[in-house]
């Protein structure tokens, strides 16, 4: 939440909203956010994001080719750590930023695992054999 934010009221068009991502996944809303902000930088332009969010969670929302910029992570503070994310517009992913975002894509992508049942029914009366 943001200075604005708290000023201004939870209407604020400028504002995020109040809720985060909660896995990889995102809607159509932040991922157009971030084209928006990557369409505002110029060649070698910088955007830095200062959040409590773990790199488990964000990296998979920033570091991706649609946005065409790198990202950079560095971790601060002891025990409870903040990070800072830098996306560099117009450089390439890292290796391992691109096999990350392949791999997600893969998972997609795949199909749903097939759902196996150990017993066929449960015919088992397990009241029935309760002896008193």
């Amino acid at each position: 939440m943001t200075q604005q934010h708290v000023t201004a009221g939870p209407g604020c068009p400028s504002c995020p909203g109040e809720r985060a991502p909660s896995d990889a996944s995102e809607s159509g809303e932040s991922s157009q956010r971030w084209r928006t902000v990557r369409r505002a930088l110029r060649p070698r332009g910088r955007f830095l994001s200062l959040t409590f969010a773990q790199p488990h969670f964000r990296k998979p929302l920033y570091a991706r080719r649609e946005y065409r910029w790198s990202v950079a992570q560095h971790t601060y503070g002891d025990g409870f750590h903040y990070f800072l994310y830098a996306m560099t517009a117009g450089e390439e992913l890292s290796p391992e930023d691109a096999a990350m975002e392949t791999r997600r894509l893969e998972e997609a992508e795949a199909p749903p695992p097939q759902v196996t049942f150990m017993q066929e029914s449960d015919t088992e009366d397990f009241l029935g054999n309760i002896a008193l």
